[in-house]
């Protein structure tokens, strides 16, 4: 009879734990899935549909970032979304959120440093391609962004040196012989 009775109490405990790891019960991923699929319809719509979504879609991400504050690669995708958008000013704040929050990619920090660059900030724009650099990021396109900006800012011995650099790390290309 003793038996008995033990049985019942296992499936009690057993059976709804079971079910709780069958069935995945996460909130929060549920509610930032359907957010960011809300949002990420915008690319299957038609051009005229695109504008509006695209509103859609920061709200989206707000609302994601808002559960998660703490991750760096969400504040990226905004970043990404305000920069396709044409508002650097926005995407720069959402950008610097990310890289202090060090999920910054190489690919975000050279969008950092081409939004520093348009509005009129070169010495961060060199700043952040330089620790990208640093970070791995693709010599060829980082040097030459580098080389560009100080020439443009006409910091010609910054330059020489950015070209110098950038034939030490390529020995073989031969325009940036030309160019020194």
């Amino acid at each position: 009879m003793r038996r008995d009775e033990r049985f019942p109490l296992v499936f009690l405990i057993i059976l709804p734990l079971l079910a709780a790891f069958a069935m995945n019960l996460a909130p929060r991923q549920w509610a930032e899935q359907f957010l960011l699929q809300d949002g990420w319809q915008w690319q299957e719509g038609s051009t005229a549909e695109k504008a509006s979504a695209s509103e859609k879609m920061d709200q989206s991400f707000e609302q994601v970032v808002a559960l998660e504050p703490w991750r760096g690669d969400l504040w990226e995708l905004m970043g990404e979304n305000e920069l396709a958008e044409g508002e650097v000013d926005e995407a720069i704040v959402d950008y610097e959120q990310a890289l202090s929050l060090k999920g910054l990619s190489i690919k975000g920090m050279m969008a950092l440093g081409d939004s520093y660059q348009q509005k009129g900030g070169g010495d961060k724009a060199i700043q952040t391609w330089q620790s990208a650099l640093l970070g791995g990021g693709d010599p060829d396109e980082l040097y030459l962004r580098i080389a560009k900006q100080e020439r443009q800012m006409q910091n010609f011995v910054g330059e020489i040196q950015t070209l110098r650099s950038w034939q030490t790390a390529k020995p073989v290309n031969a325009w940036l012989s030309y160019e020194l």
